[in-house]
């Protein structure tokens, strides 16, 4: 979790900034959430990703 978290935090923060951390962990979504490109409306995941970090490099480590 601590290597997660790293990935998170920005160079640019200042000591006293709090960071707001949301990680978002579903069973088979794949890219059907629409800030992947998908018709299926999620207006606040999309929010959450325009403002923030999109991974679009994903792995699954069991079939």
């Amino acid at each position: 979790m601590a290597s997660i978290i790293y990935v998170f935090v920005p160079w640019g923060v200042s000591v006293g900034e709090k960071l707001n951390i949301i990680v978002v962990i579903s069973h088979d979504t794949g890219r059907h959430i629409g800030c992947y490109g998908a018709s299926v409306e999620t207006p606040n995941l999309n929010r959450i990703a325009r403002n923030g970090i999109v991974f679009t490099n994903m792995f699954c480590t069991a079939p």
